[in-house]
């Protein structure tokens, strides 16, 4: 349902969009709201497609449709609230405020999802303004095509009064201001009417007034929202996934306050593995991402150890390498016997080594396929890398000549000098 509402929603500032362009290209001014349209459509054509996509994530999609549905209305009203202006600490007191209220402690992708929300709800709103602004434009053209008809067309009174009979019928024309301002031009230079339009005149001259200051009041307050929700988009466009992980995220914050400290100072990507895991693990046991995340931090600051020595499981690489060393070497085997059956009991011992190269390329592109690689895990050290982490860089090479020794010291100490830093 959301994904629908949203793809209406483009389609609707689209449509108003393309309306505009025609009116400028008339010659025909617009107004100063309808122009932050015309100069940021832009924002709305980007964030289209990367919505679009993140909407039909598997992720996503994960959401019940329930789910879904109550965080757009927390997330709805608390930007109303604001006037959609997004002042984003406001913003994540307020959700932090509900999460401990109801104890309902988000999940990371219930929060990738809160991401999206904020564009898509400030999209939708900006359709829903741009077709109001829409029903104003066209009451105005539609007043300015009448005006336009009597100074061509010269109508006697009866005429003339049958036409405005007509118009005056519509409340749509009465409440524009380009029609009050032409209506009133029309009533100064018109000697001979008759008295019922006389006096239908005067009662709209009257009204007039107070219709006009309410035009502009709510012209006033359409100018200050489309700024707020375009200056909004603009800022959403800016923030990182990260940022809201680590503001409004109950999971992410017990990870940080482990006694270890180290969860604090890795890199994102590294992060997001963590995060992947805690996502499989408590959907496999079934519990709330923070129960299980509050877990396994209580287990590993038991021990004053790094959180994620609790989480991952550390292999075993010893037993790995054996059995890989032994399905390479059976492989091996078995291939240069069945071609030595053909090529005679010598060509055993020679197909050994290419075989095995074979055998060996073959076996890893399998292994990269059934098994994805994790990114090496590291620390970011802003000041320098502290005492307790003093660290050697190592750099194997092959020395054939006495001028390749001259030369690899030239490097280390080229590496050393543009590296300089304490422990390291």
């Amino acid at each position: 349902m959301i994904y629908k509402e949203f793809v209406l929603s483009i389609q609707q500032i689209t449509t108003y969009y393309k309306i505009l362009v025609e009116e400028t290209k008339n010659k025909k001014t617009v107004g100063s709201t309808n122009e932050w349209i015309l100069d940021n459509y832009f924002i709305i054509s980007e964030q289209e497609k990367s919505i679009r996509d993140e909407l039909r994530s598997k992720v996503i999609k994960s959401i019940k449709s329930k789910r879904k549905r109550s965080l757009y209305v927390l997330l709805h009203s608390i930007l109303q609230d604001s006037n959609y202006l997004i002042d984003i600490k406001y913003i994540f007191n307020k959700i932090n405020e509900y999460q401990k209220k109801q104890e309902d402690y988000f999940s990371y992708t219930e929060i990738n999802f809160l991401y999206i929300l904020f564009r898509i709800i400030l999209i939708q709103k900006l359709s829903n303004l741009s077709q109001r602004l829409n029903s104003k434009l066209q009451a105005k053209n539609k007043a300015e095509t009448f005006f336009n008809l009597l100074k061509k067309e010269e109508l006697d009174i009866s005429d003339l009064s049958s036409q405005l009979e007509k118009i005056l019928q519509h409340e749509s024309y009465l409440k524009n201001p380009f029609f009050l301002d032409q209506l009133n031009n029309l009533f100064n230079n018109i000697n001979h009417i008759s008295e019922n339009l006389h006096l239908r005149f005067k009662e709209i001259f009257i009204k007039s007034h107070r219709i006009l200051q309410q035009e502009m009041d709510e012209a006033a307050t359409n100018n200050i929202l489309i700024s707020n929700l375009f200056v909004s988009l603009k800022k959403m466009t800016k923030f990182e996934i990260s940022e809201f992980y680590s503001h409004i995220s109950f999971t992410e914050r017990v990870l940080i306050n482990e006694k270890a400290g180290m969860y604090n100072q890795m890199y994102e990507n590294n992060k997001d593995n963590y995060r992947a895991k805690i996502i499989r693990d408590a959907k496999k046991l079934h519990v709330n991402e923070y129960k299980y995340a509050l877990q396994i931090v209580e287990q590993a600051n038991k021990i004053n150890q790094h959180v994620g020595w609790t989480l991952f499981t550390p292999k075993k690489y010893k037993e790995r390498s054996y059995a890989y060393i032994f399905i390479v070497a059976i492989f091996t085997i078995i291939l240069s016997f069945l071609l030595s059956l053909y090529l005679g009991a010598v060509a055993f011992l020679l197909l050994l080594v290419p075989i095995s190269q074979f055998v060996i390329e073959l076996f890893n592109q399998l292994l990269q396929y059934l098994h994805k690689p994790n990114s090496t895990l590291k620390l970011k050290f802003e000041d320098g890398i502290p005492e307790a982490y003093a660290s050697m860089v190592i750099i194997p090479t092959i020395i054939k000549t006495n001028e390749k020794i001259v030369q690899m010291f030239d490097k280390l100490e080229v590496y050393y000098l543009s590296n300089l830093s304490d422990n390291l």
